[in-house]
């Protein structure tokens, strides 16, 4: 009976776990997550480059969490601050220029920049300058603006910024609340962990092979009890 309660309380936990505190709990560690790529790409927390996310998402679609962990993804081909701000804003631009998800344009602007392969040519957008300098870098940026400069915040005023807007307020709020479960849910995951590896193979078969003979006592012990009550009324009769 302690075993079955214990494997109900862990089902019922998980189950509220995923569908109410779990999911605030996530939003948090997402942006923690970003915070944490960034930091280690930069090999320490850039106070600069997380206030730039914040302004950015109160002009553009791009919830701040988004918007660090695609500046972790420009941090692996340059550590200069400035530098991943300004390529990350015009790629802002190229992203929504293009469709894609700005960790996918800052990906390919920044192997654009820093390599000798201009991926982004497919889209018309040419630039020249040797790879490594400081030309190579402002061209390209230049050469994305002539092209999709502006179109990230230009999309001020419009139902669909104001859907995006809407999505990422709920989403800070959900990373407001979810850290304030993160302690608990940490011993909560902990508890759960053991249980889990308390319940060995072994237990869960002596468990099932228990529940097997007790359902097969009970039924030879229905099928007495009808019988004999059967007989009762019989003898009653008589």
């Amino acid at each position: 009976a302690t075993l079955r309660s214990k494997m109900l309380l862990a089902s019922f936990g998980a189950g509220l776990f995923a569908s109410s505190i779990g999911r605030l709990a996530k939003l948090y560690g997402e942006q923690e997550r970003a915070q944490q790529k960034l930091s280690i790409q930069l090999g320490g927390t850039s106070r600069q480059l997380l206030e730039f996310a914040s302004s950015q998402q109160q002009v553009t679609r791009f919830g701040d969490e988004v918007t660090i962990s695609a500046m972790a993804t420009a941090a692996a081909f340059t550590k200069n601050e400035d530098e991943i701000q300004a390529l990350t804003k015009a790629s802002m631009d190229y992203a929504i220029f293009t469709g894609q998800d700005l960790n996918s344009a800052v990906e390919t602007v920044s192997k654009s920049i820093f390599s000798s392969t201009n991926l982004l040519n497919r889209y018309g957008i040419q630039f020249t300058g040797t790879t490594g300098t400081a030309d190579r870098f402002n061209n390209a940026l230049d050469a994305i603006r002539k092209v999709a400069g502006g179109l990230a915040e230009g999309e001020a005023g419009t139902l669909n910024m104001a859907l995006f807007q809407m999505g990422n307020a709920i989403g800070d709020l959900g990373e407001s609340i979810g850290s304030i479960f993160v302690p608990a849910i940490i011993k909560a995951a902990e508890g759960l962990k053991a249980l889990s590896e308390f319940m060995s193979e072994s237990r869960v078969k002596s468990y099932g092979t228990a529940m097997i003979i007790a359902a097969g006592a009970f039924e030879i012990w229905n099928k007495g009890a009808t019988l004999a009550a059967a007989k009762t009324a019989i003898f009653n009769k008589t």
